[in-house]
């Protein structure tokens, strides 16, 4: 499925190019989680997605992803990754060459929300 076709749904992990970025931003490709809904994703032409990224550092807004959802790094094999809660971005999915790699199991996607949450709400 062509990036320029493929709409983005809840719980999907996703390969994108987050440049142009600013700062200690993601920047260039990497694999995200789409948090927004599908409505949201088909009417505005855009998703709310939070970075992933095999730095794992053990701070309290990672969620780890279980292994064999992501594809292996070429020459070292599967890595840990985990999803970073407080790494937010709204996306234009076709100009950002999104494209589908896995679905994420929904007990991933509520422990992100939530993480995000207590990030917004101070908890």
């Amino acid at each position: 499925m062509s990036f320029r076709t493929y709409l983005p749904k809840r719980g999907d992990l996703i390969h994108i190019n987050f440049s142009p970025s600013s700062g200690h931003e993601l920047a260039d490709r990497h694999y995200a989680i789409v948090l927004s809904q599908d409505d949201y994703n088909r009417t505005s032409r855009m998703a709310i997605v939070c970075g992933v990224t095999s730095r794992v550092h053990g701070w309290p807004f990672e969620v780890l992803l279980p292994p064999g959802l992501l594809p292996p790094k070429r020459g070292v094999g599967d890595v840990q990754s985990v999803i970073v809660a407080d790494v937010v971005r709204q996306i234009d999915y076709r100009e950002r060459e999104c494209s589908f790699v896995n679905k994420a199991p929904d007990e991933i996607v509520e422990e992100v929300i939530n993480k995000l949450l207590a990030v917004i709400e101070g908890k």
